[in-house]
């Protein structure tokens, strides 16, 4: 006898072939009940699944792994008959003693018993095996199969029978390994089932998914709080929204660096430019937040305000538009005479800050100077010759002056900076080059003798920007109304009734209207022969503050309780309320100083000079100066009871000036930026300037910046109070604004019969503000719309009202304040005088009320920036 599994010869009275297990014809009689009602359970699966065309494409796949058992290389037409009747087989583990079991010896993949297959009684070919545990699976639960009778039962009945065969199966009544039942139509050959396809009821895998879902969900959870806690996978960066709550200026630089070493990082701060307040965390960078990082240092974006980036200058137009378009403060760009054919047109050549500095002032902003070819001084003599540009433009009809400037070394000996300015249109005349030097010209550049042991001084070979490492910037500039005269940006000196001069630095106790003894000198660097010198405010070299107001000296009064009294006053002696303060001091070191000599001489303090020496040294090929640090002293001013020299200079003949802190080093440095002058207001403007990238969406901005400007400039204001002239301003919400000048004039010449009263000169006009622009302090630029800038009435035109006359007049007189209709700005009520502009604060003032004594403005203020005068308007709510 062979297997009609395998093909193996075996004993004929065997039950089961001993090379493949399978059940011969002489184990059927043996089939138990329990054996019966499973074959007949699954061949009812069988025929419920014939009778229902819903899981056909679950068949069909069932069919194809059933032909792929039945095939045995004879061609399609000998499978058909094996695919209308493919294996079915269900597997009982007739061994397991409850469900559990079955399920676990599923997951171990055990089967030990033969499959059962179901075959026409008439076919010849030899059963096949079925292929895998999950054929066999789907064969018992998929594969369509007769009944004996030929009738599929009816649901309810297969359900009972399912229940019945499950059940038994649960309580191990099926014990035979194999049986063979035998139909009219077929022949069932039964096998337990396999572990992994032990029967289950359908409510208990329901059951057994939900607990493994709730399992899977409970471990994600677990995965992501520990996730989340930083237990795995890196530490959470913080979100600077958690780290800011409630602040209304957003998180700070400063803040989110404390959160990232809180959370294991070490943060490391980078400074950039932009529109947002200085020290505002702007991001981070190469990672965001919230997300799970590994590393340990951190990079964390602070705001520097608003400034030009390190590059702009050297760019097209275009670029370095780009670049300071969303800094939050004004743009202008300027056309600059440029004829070096290396330089392309269009070219950035200068800034204003300069290239890689911040803004210092807001209202003016960023200017850009670009490249145009021209007639005038090129801004390309820059760098040359200083002989060759003189014999160049001494050619051109130019009247050309050398005069000296301290400078870089690259640039000893050529041209740093001009006089009219370079870039500037020009047709000959007057031209001043000034050309670079170092410590070994110091002596004649910053004097000239006047006369035998006299000096007569000159600062302006200092002219220039100077910043620090850190970008904070002072401006040693001209002072417009003392010629060689210069003056500190940091510094607004006290007022005084008596020197118009107080604020100049000077580097002796005469000044810079007078000639500076040997003797004066004799105590301070400049006769020390190290190549450097002091240069510090008048008014903190000589004089003193009586109360609040300054006196250059001690002749002709006495100061009384803070007041200085010229009639029946005390011998002197007796003052009271006077006071001498420590001032600004600044070190300055050209090219080729002896910073060694200087320091080994115990000028600066012991400890500081230490602490220097932890840091960078200075770099000696840039001219520099070190500021005296007043918060770094005890004590900064004394009280006087007579005039007396002051002891925080070097030349005092009372005792030693405290040593200056700090000593000289790469960090206390404040080194030479730009000497080059550039001279905005000559230069025209660029045409066609650029517009920023999203136009619509800027243009959407400005008209979001004007409303909200204009809701507060709206309302009454006036420049130039007194009897003799004024111009009122109206200001709407809407920007337009309308406003009359008056000049009054009582003078032989300006009264007759018929006008006795006077003369009114008067010019009516309207306008209108046409953008805004929020800057970073608060304050707005406006623009003032020029086309829309008209005057009523015909100029010379006149008519008498109440015996005065009214005499119409135009520009500028007409526009008196407004002209030009340029830039503004807008400084809101509560704006603080201390970040007004000098100009701007001497200026505020009708009679009686002086903003200097003032903390906040108490409403609205506009300045004219173009303006002759820096015109001011005070609100007179």
């Amino acid at each position: 006898m062979y297997c009609t599994q395998c093909g193996h010869k075996i004993d004929d009275n065997a039950a089961f072939c001993d090379q493949c297990g399978a059940a011969t014809a002489q184990s059927g009689a043996s089939l138990s009940g329990a054996e019966t009602v499973a074959a007949d359970y699954s061949a009812s699966l069988a025929s419920v699944a014939d009778a229902d065309n819903a899981g056909a494409s679950e068949r069909d796949t069932v069919d194809s792994h059933a032909g792929e058992a039945d095939g045995d290389g004879g061609g399609d037409g000998s499978n058909d008959g094996a695919d209308d009747n493919a294996d079915s087989s269900v597997d009982i583990d007739s061994s397991a003693p409850d469900d559990d079991a079955a399920i676990g010896d599923a997951r171990s993949g055990a089967s030990a018993e033969p499959v059962a297959s179901v075959a026409p009684s008439d076919s010849a070919e030899k059963p096949q095996a079925a292929e895998s545990t999950w054929e066999a699976e789907a064969s018992a639960e998929m594969q369509a199969e007769v009944q004996p009778n030929g009738v599929t039962p009816p649901v309810s009945e297969i359900d009972e029978i399912g229940e019945v065969a499950e059940a038994e199966v649960a309580e191990g009544v099926v014990t035979a390994p194999a049986a063979t039942a035998t139909a009219t139509s077929a022949t069932v050959t039964a096998a337990p089932v396999t572990a992994a396809t032990a029967a289950v009821s359908p409510s208990r895998r329901m059951r057994i998914i939900i607990a493994l879902v709730a399992v899977i969900a409970v471990v994600v959870a677990a995965l992501f709080g520990t996730y989340q806690a930083g237990l795995w996978g890196g530490n959470a960066i913080p979100d600077p929204a958690g780290v800011s709550a409630g602040s209304k200026s957003g998180s700070s630089a400063k803040e989110v660096s404390k959160a990232l070493s809180q959370q294991g990082f070490t943060p490391k701060v980078t400074v950039q430019f932009s529109r947002e307040k200085s020290g505002t965390f702007l991001g981070y960078k190469n990672v965001h937040a919230g997300q799970h990082y590994r590393g340990t240092t951190v990079t964390v974006l602070s705001s520097q305000g608003p400034g030009v980036p390190k590059g702009t200058t050297g760019q097209s137009l275009s670029k370095a538009a780009a670049a300071v378009q969303d800094m939050g403060v004004p743009v202008a760009y300027k056309q600059v005479v440029v004829n070096d054919s290396k330089i392309k047109e269009g070219t950035v050549v200068a800034s204003q800050p300069a290239d890689g500095q911040p803004v210092t002032d807001p209202a003016s902003g960023i200017k850009l100077a670009v490249a145009a070819r021209g007639t005038g001084v090129s801004y390309d003599i820059i760098g040359t010759d200083k002989n060759a540009a003189q014999s160049q433009y001494g050619k051109l009809g130019f009247d050309v002056t050398l005069r000296p400037r301290f400078s870089a070394k690259n640039m000893l000996g050529k041209v740093v900076d001009s006089d009219p300015a370079p870039g500037t249109p020009a047709q000959g005349g007057a031209l001043t080059l000034f050309y670079g030097i170092d410590a070994s010209g110091m002596k004649d550049a910053v004097s000239i003798p006047s006369e035998p042991g006299f000096q007569d001084p000159m600062a302006a070979p200092v002219r220039g920007r100077y910043c620090n490492s850190k970008n904070d910037c002072i401006d040693f500039a001209k002072d417009s109304a003392r010629g060689n005269a210069v003056l500190s940006s940091e510094y607004q000196g006290p007022q005084s009734d008596t020197s118009s001069h107080i604020d100049d630095l000077v580097f002796c106790d005469n000044g810079q209207s007078f000639a500076c003894s040997d003797d004066n000198q004799s105590n301070g660097l400049f006769a020390s022969n190290t190549g450097s010198f002091e240069l510090l405010p008048y008014s903190t070299s000589k004089g003193f503050m009586c109360g609040n107001m300054y006196r250059p000296g001690g002749e002709g009064g006495n100061c009384i309780d803070g007041k200085w009294v010229t009639e029946d006053v005390p011998s002197a002696g007796n003052w009271s309320g006077a006071h001498i303060d420590m001032g600004p001091l600044y070190v300055y070191f050209p090219v080729g100083a002896d910073v060694s000599k200087v320091v080994a001489s115990g000028y600066f303090d012991k400890q500081s000079v230490a602490d220097a020496a932890k840091s960078k040294s200075v770099d000696a090929s840039r001219p520099f100066f070190v500021r005296r640090d007043k918060t770094q002293y005890d004590s900064t001013s004394v009280s006087i009871e007579a005039w007396d020299q002051s002891p925080f200079i070097p030349w005092s003949h009372n005792k030693p000036m405290p040593p200056v802190k700090p000593a000289p080093s790469d960090d206390t440095a404040y080194y030479l930026v730009d000497s080059a002058s550039v001279d905005w207001d000559a230069l025209p403007d660029v045409k066609n300037p650029p517009k920023p990238k999203n136009s619509a969406a800027a243009d959407s901005a400005a008209k979001v910046a004007l409303k909200a400007a204009m809701q507060q400039a709206a309302g009454q204001y006036v420049y130039g109070v007194g009897s003799h002239w004024t111009t009122k301003l109206t200001v709407n919400a809407d920007g337009s604004f309308a406003g009359r000048y008056g000049s009054y004039s009582a003078g032989v010449d300006s009264i007759s019969p018929d006008y006795p009263q006077g003369t009114s000169r008067e010019g009516i006009f309207t306008g209108k503000f046409s953008s805004a622009t929020k800057n970073a302090d608060g304050s707005y630029t406006l623009q003032c719309d020029a086309s829309a800038l008209h005057l009523k009435g015909k100029p010379g035109d006149s008519r008498i009202e109440n015996g005065m006359r009214i005499l119409t007049v135009g520009q500028p007189e007409g526009l008196n304040g407004m002209n030009p209709c340029q830039s503004f700005t807008l400084y809101p009520k509560g704006f603080a005088v201390a970040q007004l502009t000098e100009k701007v604060r001497d200026n505020y003032w009708t009679g009686d009320e002086d903003v200097r004594n003032e903390s906040t403005l108490s409403g609205p203020a506009l300045n004219n920036l173009a303006g002759e005068y820096t015109t001011f308007y005070r609100s007179q709510d």
